[in-house]
């Protein structure tokens, strides 16, 4: 019954774990680069919440928000920032959605929603003892 698959003994899900546990390291480098991103991202995120910007100022600003947002979105779940991601696909919806002026989403709903993530960011930032931004 224990047929032995590819010379080996090992099972396939202790194969898995050893092949996982080698790439542990290269995973924790990336994570590490990522979070030296949410700094600047972090900075990004702040300048779009100016409250003295004037409006074709405060479009940029949203637009860059929106990209920010985006790039959180696609890393942070793969890196095992799923809260951080999920935060910032709200963020990044919520930005289209007044956008297209969607009468339901004011800028006091979008400055709370980037808020929001800005803070999941800092608890990042923190957590890996980032204090600069």
């Amino acid at each position: 019954m224990g047929r032995n698959v590819g010379g080996s003994s090992r099972s396939y899900q202790e194969k898995s774990r050893a092949a996982l546990a080698a790439l542990s390291p290269a995973v924790e480098k990336i994570r590490g680069e990522f979070v030296g991103k949410l700094t600047g991202y972090h900075a990004r995120l702040r300048s779009a919440i100016m409250s003295d910007a004037k409006p074709e100022q405060q479009k940029a600003l949203f637009d860059d928000a929106s990209f920010v947002s985006h790039r959180i979105a696609g890393v942070g779940h793969t890196l095992g920032y799923s809260e951080l991601g999920a935060a910032a696909r709200r963020t990044e919806a919520t930005l289209a959605a007044y956008k297209s002026n969607d009468v339901s989403v004011g800028r006091d709903v979008v400055i709370a929603q980037i808020r929001q993530l800005m803070v999941m960011i800092e608890a990042i930032k923190a957590e890996y003892g980032v204090t600069a931004d």
